[in-house]
């Protein structure tokens, strides 16, 4: 794989972290793999944590989830923000998975956990 490992190294941590940060489990669980494919790696990333509520997953990756978020909670943190925050840590990984080619999606359910996948190209990084 040849890509920037500061990148590579700054995804993986942030959804690492998400996965115990987010995670009322007593034994908070992050697995993570990598499969090499035709044209790309996959990796997953998987956690036992609170899971993402369906009807923000289209809206995650996106930084103008963040501002929305504030502003509806006038900036203020209470258990709902806690669990349903991606910060802006999500946002940035998509834009560090796409400068490298690749793409970043999830499969979460509330309190089953969530599943980040991306990819990235075998050929060198952008």
């Amino acid at each position: 794989l040849k890509t920037s490992r500061l990148f590579l190294r700054e995804i993986l941590a942030n959804l690492i972290v998400n996965g115990i940060i987010y995670n009322k489990n007593a034994r908070p669980f992050v697995e993570v793999r990598c499969e090499e494919r035709a044209e790309d790696y996959l990796f997953c990333v998987r956690d036992n944590g609170v899971g993402i509520p369906p009807e923000v997953l289209p809206e995650i990756f996106e930084f103008s989830y963040l501002l929305k978020r504030k502003h509806k909670h006038g900036g203020s943190s209470s258990e709902h923000d806690v669990y349903v925050s991606s910060g802006a840590g999500l946002p940035q990984c998509r834009k560090m998975v796409r400068r490298l080619g690749g793409e970043i999606w999830v499969k979460s359910t509330p309190g089953n956990g969530s599943t980040f996948f991306f990819t990235l190209p075998k050929n060198e990084c952008r």
